[in-house]
């Protein structure tokens, strides 16, 4: 058991001490790429010095430019946040005649200072966590804590994704069912019109002209048979009866209505109630029309 435990004491002070390495490798690195993008920085400057005075000597710009590039390169260095302002302060102050050749490369030079400051910030932040790691095991901080941690925050980002990717299928998947509801209806629905239109169908398809035309025709006969009716429900009204067939019992003599007498071949008017009914002729073997708006018509 002593030789199993030394034996373990003896990995997990190695593997500290390569990890220990590792994070002074890293602390290294960080320095030098902080010392590098200082160095662009300054160098930046030395550029932007020499270009100030440049177009200082050669009497290019006004001096109220030259004081808005003087501020602009102060505020690049500290990190202000009214950079923007500041240039568009200069853009209005430069005159027309200004050579805009110079305007651009100084939006050019200062995109370069603004990321060699970024980069600078970048590798400071680095440069801390690596000096916080490596803090942190100088105070026999066990490792494998920043590895759970590590894990811990990968596994919860991973719980994350999924419940996005299976809510966004669970939509889908519902959005589906929808679409094929609506396309099942609409195919129910147009095979029940069409089963209606068959059924209605004298032929067994759809309706044609001809069908239409005996559709029409048989409506006009049921109407014109439903007036009759109609008709004969009414009291006092003249029997009807199909054209040339004998009548069993006459109820109303034609040779005078409410007492007017009809001549041979003449007209007859009829003072009632709007009407038309079909009756045989005083001669028998013609009907005519009784209506109650004109005279009595031969319907032959």
């Amino acid at each position: 058991m002593g030789f199993q435990e030394d034996a373990a004491y003896k990995a997990s002070t190695l593997e500290e001490t390569q990890e220990v390495e590792r994070m002074g490798e890293q602390i290294d690195l960080c320095v030098s790429l902080v010392g590098s993008s200082l160095n662009v920085l300054m160098r930046a400057l030395d550029d932007f010095e020499h270009w100030r005075d440049m177009v200082s000597s050669q009497q290019v710009l006004p001096t109220n430019v030259l004081s808005y590039l003087t501020v602009i390169a102060s505020q690049v260095l500290r990190g202000k946040t009214q950079l923007a302002d500041s240039i568009a302060d200069l853009r209005a102050a430069c005159s027309a005649a200004a050579p805009k050749k110079l305007i651009r490369d100084f939006a050019v030079l200062t995109q370069d200072m603004k990321f060699a400051k970024q980069q600078s910030m970048l590798m400071e932040r680095k440069a801390r966590v690596a000096e916080a790691k490596a803090h942190a095991l100088d105070n026999r901080i066990p490792l494998h804590w920043f590895r759970l941690a590590h894990k811990l925050a990968e596994r919860k980002l991973r719980r994350q994704m999924q419940a996005r990717v299976n809510y966004a299928r669970a939509q889908q998947g519902k959005l589906q069912k929808q679409l094929t509801d609506s396309i099942k209806a609409r195919e129910q629905a147009a095979n029940k019109a069409r089963d209606k239109a068959m059924k209605n169908s004298k032929h067994g398809g759809p309706r044609t002209l001809q069908d239409w035309y005996e559709i029409s025709e048989e409506r006009r006969h049921r109407e014109k048979e439903e007036a009759i009716k109609r008709a004969n429900r009414i009291p006092g009204a003249i029997t009807a009866w199909p054209i040339g067939a004998n009548p069993p019992v006459p109820r109303l003599k034609l040779e005078s209505v409410n007492g007017a007498t009809a001549p041979a071949g003449g007209a007859l008017s009829y003072r009632g109630p709007p009407r038309a009914y079909d009756v045989p002729s005083p001669a028998g073997g013609r009907g005519i029309n009784l209506t109650s708006t004109g005279p009595l018509t031969d319907r032959r």
